[in-house]
């Protein structure tokens, strides 16, 4: 399902029979990212500790979860900008779809096994940046769109392996001057994973791309840090309102 936000869109499918079965896809070629990224996935899991030691999310928590770009919220004010829809981030920086799924059980494991105390999340948004990056040319570590695909495509499955109902809510990478060299091969992304969402009725396509934009069709410079990449205080403020834009019909769907 294709959600965008604020002018709100939902476009029905054909339900699947039984949760997608995980594709298979070869971590060979990124155990350097899988090694330097084990020690912020056990972080992420001692915060999970906490969490539930102290009884859990609230009912109807959202799992937001990702790279760089979660993580800085994590670490700012997701809670409040979030509200009222309470949020467990979790990000690490640097992840790439292609490393996440490795890490996918684990990192939703707390939130969704059975068994596990506390409550389970009432959705899974995912948002990771870095599988296209740099220019207009594909550097040796990049993916390719289709490439990257099946790693959503594995932790989607991972996801539903785990609650065969829990909505898996995929957002759009976004629109960004540092990395709009590769901006066709980076929204080439995007549309698989639309067309991911067009393929399973539990998981949706949040397209927040147009809010990122200026009227000439480039990235809103304004809306990043120094950088250009990551977002500053106004870029979070939109990502809020298109997230709880498209979150809010997916919720209100499993009440």
């Amino acid at each position: 399902m294709t959600v965008a936000p604020l002018a709100l869109l939902l476009c029905s499918f054909l339900p699947a029979d039984a949760p997608a079965e995980a594709p298979e896809v070869s971590f060979d070629r990124w155990q350097s990212n899988i090694a330097k990224f084990e020690s912020s996935v056990k972080k992420l899991g001692e915060r999970d500790r906490e969490l539930y030691a102290a009884g859990g999310p609230p009912e109807g928590a959202v799992l937001l979860a990702g790279s760089s770009s979660v993580r800085l919220w994590m670490e700012g004010d997701v809670e409040e900008d979030m509200a009222p829809i309470p949020v467990v981030a979790r990000g690490y920086g640097g992840a790439r779809y292609s490393d996440f799924a490795y890490f996918a059980e684990r990192l939703f494991a707390p939130h969704l096994t059975p068994g596990e105390p506390g409550a389970h999340v009432a959705a899974i948004a995912l948002f990771v940046a870095n599988d296209i990056t740099g220019a207009a040319k594909a550097k040796p570590t990049d993916q390719t769109p289709e490439g990257a695909a099946k790693y959503v495509r594995h932790i989607v499955a991972t996801a539903h392996e785990m609650d065969a109902d829990v909505p898996v809510v995929l957002i759009s990478v976004t629109p960004t001057p540092s990395r709009w060299k590769a901006w066709p091969r980076i929204n080439a992304f995007n549309e698989a994973m639309k067309q991911i969402a067009a393929e399973d009725d539990k998981v949706y396509y949040l397209d927040a791309t147009e809010a990122y934009l200026n009227e000439d069709g480039t990235p809103n410079a304004e809306l990043f840090r120094s950088d250009m990449l990551h977002q500053n205080d106004a870029g979070y403020a939109i990502w809020a309102e298109q997230l709880k834009a498209g979150l809010k019909p997916i919720l209100n769907a499993k009440k």
